[in-house]
């Protein structure tokens, strides 16, 4: 089967790893993925870990097309 993945995130990207390990494990060995939209909220923390959220994502898929909402209200 072919999918889309859509990744809501916010300025967490500690939990982001473990969440893509089990999509590793239990989600694309039965899905081929066709494209990957991620949206990150600045919401919780930093610029800073923003930024690292939105490396993690790149990480584990380079070709996703990000959102980065420029206001949470």
């Amino acid at each position: 089967m072919r999918a889309d993945l859509s990744i809501i995130a916010t300025r967490r990207p500690r939990l982001l790893p473990a969440v893509f390990k089990s999509f590793e494990r239990y989600i694309f060995p039965k899905v081929d993925i066709a494209h990957v939209v991620a949206n990150v909220d600045p919401v919780f923390d930093s610029e800073r870990n923003q930024a690292a959220a939105i490396a993690t994502i790149r990480r584990y898929f380079p070709t996703a097309t990000l959102f980065e909402p420029d206001n949470w209200l």
